[in-house]
């Protein structure tokens, strides 16, 4: 069984003053409760089994096991403009080679009203960042499969510009 670990999802939304606003945080401490306190924003774990962080604290990440295992949640409350989102995951080998995982993504309706963080869609060998649609798509083929180990990805958008860091690189 191929699994994806998830560590501690982060959302902030960036005004044109650059104040910085966290919308939600979701350390998973054994649930997939917002620590901001925004109960709108409370996923509900669908087949995920809570799993050890990258510190090694239990019940602090989920393991999905690459099939049918996801969290859901309502994305009113989430930033659809500016924003920053930062997450930790740690895949197992052969799961992003065999699978498509959908590391987080949000939103619906209309093209470019949602974002996907996706990792070798369609066999692509890349990191990928964009809406429906594919619109304001971004990409990073990576040299290695990003398995067995712990990767924070970040994403920003800023307009249409989305920018990914790996581990702090650009």
């Amino acid at each position: 069984m191929q699994k994806l670990l998830l560590f501690a999802i982060t959302l902030m939304s960036v005004h044109c003053n650059f104040a910085q606003t966290l919308v939600a945080s979701y350390p998973f401490n054994g649930n997939a409760i917002d620590a901001t306190g925004n109960v709108a924003n409370n996923g509900t774990v669908n087949g995920a089994t809570s799993a050890s962080d990258r510190f090694g604290n239990p019940n602090a990440a989920f393991n999905f096991d690459g099939i049918d295992d996801f969290i859901e949640g309502i994305a009113d409350n989430l930033p659809s403009g500016d924003r920053t989102i930062s997450l930790w995951f740690n895949a197992d080998a052969g799961s992003i080679a065999t699978n498509t995982p959908d590391v987080f993504s949000y939103g619906g309706g209309g093209c470019g009203s949602s974002l996907l963080m996706i990792l070798n869609n369609v066999n692509n060998g890349k990191y990928q960042v964009s809406g429906h649609c594919n619109s304001n798509l971004n990409e990073y083929t990576y040299s290695a499969l990003p398995e067995n180990k712990w990767y924070n990805w970040v994403v920003t958008v800023n307009g249409t510009t989305i920018k990914m860091y790996v581990d702090g690189l650009l």
